[in-house]
């Protein structure tokens, strides 16, 4: 690890800053500093640095981490991490690798918060249309506890974690250079595991209500938690889906997450239309209730590998047996894959998508010295 320390004094009008490389300890100096109004998935926008070396150009992400300062991270194809801030009274710069567990760990455990709200207001909504017979909601009712569980869950966690509920998201923006490769793993971990206990709460709140309903745990009470082909309700019944095909069901959960993923990039993109950090977790929300309300029908809309998978996994051991995994065959093939499979395509494509038609063609931004970022 190399570290320099500077006072500031030390820091040019031009915002210039010298350090040593890790690399071969040859010095570098900062000779431009440009900013790009930037969002990191369902985060609100923050800015994002370009750093301008002699040799080489970084990139670098602001984040707060306590009170004491502004702490900025860094990562490059060689997995290292330039930190730089204010520290009693000194301005600091270091250079690091990605070691940082502690750091992981905190996002892992904010994802595991926010995907427990998300789960139980949407499947909370679906177990209280199934289990009072459609008394008390509907399929138009079951979309708007999806939309509203997102709008909280993101309003809850997005400044921290940056609202990273589902696995798709997180994968898509890696492939893309929008997120970490370091972070997926973690995150798709803790956005598992927050489905799993969502689910498990659920079920402790409804226990009474599915012994009476469903005391035998049949398929009408598993699509509480996963989804299955034909999960759209219509005039008050279940109506099934029987002409569905297995390419079709797939590609109706790429289709539906690659507009989740449109909408997200849009959203938080502070260079398209600016949407006021307030408002992202309501139009998040109702990016999702849109595309469950338009294209709910066939499958059920799950466009998020965990919050199919971490349920359909409660259901085995909590009392449903093998039959989420091998009812639902549709053209000889199990059903449970594709809302797994299908949003992953749909989200990479969906980045991808917003990246070449928008991203880039956005204006140059402008540019500011390292004093302005203190």
């Amino acid at each position: 690890m190399a570290v320099h320390h500077c006072k500031e004094d030390d820091i040019s009008s031009r915002g210039a800053v010298q350090l040593s490389h890790t690399a071969s300890e040859e010095e570098s100096f900062f000779s431009k500093v440009s900013s790009v109004h930037t969002s990191n998935s369902l985060c609100s926008s923050f800015v994002e640095n370009l750093i301008f070396f002699s040799n080489r150009t970084f990139r670098i992400t602001s984040a707060i981490f306590n009170a004491s300062g502004l702490v900025l991270l860094l990562g490059n194809s060689e997995k290292e991490v330039l930190t730089f801030g204010v520290m009693q009274g000194e301005i600091y710069v270091e250079i690091t690798t990605y070691d940082a567990k502690t750091f992981y760990f905190t996002f892992a455990r904010d994802n595991i918060k926010c995907n427990k709200r998300t789960k139980l207001f949407g499947d909370g909504a679906i177990a209280q249309s199934v289990l009072t017979g459609r008394a008390n909601g509907d399929f138009f009712s079951i979309n708007w506890g999806w939309g509203v569980g997102l709008m909280l869950a993101v309003l809850v966690s997005g400044g921290v974690s940056g609202g990273h509920l589902n696995p798709a998201v997180s994968l898509g923006m890696a492939v893309w250079g929008k997120f970490s490769w370091v972070k997926v793993p973690i995150y798709m971990a803790a956005q598992y595991l927050g489905a799993f206990a969502a689910s498990a709460l659920l079920y402790g709140v409804y226990l009474n209500a599915l012994d009476n309903f469903d005391p035998e745990r049949t398929d009408l009470t598993a699509g509480i938690w996963a989804t299955f082909p034909g999960a759209a309700l219509h005039n008050g019944s279940s109506q099934a889906t029987a002409f569905l095909s297995a390419g079709n069901g797939l590609s109706d959960q790429i289709l539906g997450t690659m507009l989740l993923l449109i909408c997200v990039c849009a959203i938080t993109d502070s260079r398209n239309m600016q949407v006021p950090k307030g408002l992202i977790p309501l139009f998040v929300g109702l990016s999702l209730l849109n595309i469950g309300i338009c294209f709910g029908f066939n499958c059920g809309y799950a466009i998020n590998p965990a919050r199919d998978l971490g349920p359909r996994i409660f259901t085995l051991i909590a009392g449903w047996g093998e039959n989420p995994f091998t009812s639902m065959t549709i053209d000889s093939v199990v059903w449970w894959w594709i809302p797994v499979v299908g949003p992953h395509i749909g989200a990479i494509i969906g980045v991808f998508i917003y990246l070449i038609f928008i991203e880039l063609h956005h204006t140059e931004t402008d540019e500011f010295t390292l004093t302005q970022v203190q």
